[in-house]
């Protein structure tokens, strides 16, 4: 094989795994936002119960005062 058609392939190789990195960060990157809203639910959901057995704790105590 001739040296110039090895380094081409070398490089299309090397482009090719730049590529797959770039790839890979975009997918990372993208996981941890859908991880990051995932949580800011759970914490809205929290919120919302301690809300409500609040709510029913004043209830509770005005109806049996």
């Amino acid at each position: 094989m001739d040296d110039e058609l090895i380094e081409q392939r070398f490089e299309l190789v090397d482009d090719r795994l730049d590529h797959y990195g770039e790839r890979l960060d975009k997918l990372e990157g993208e996981d941890k936002h859908a991880e990051g809203m995932r949580l800011n639910w759970i914490v809205v959901a929290l919120f919302a119960i301690e809300l409500a057995l609040g709510a029913w704790q004043v209830w509770w105590v005005m109806r049996h005062a």
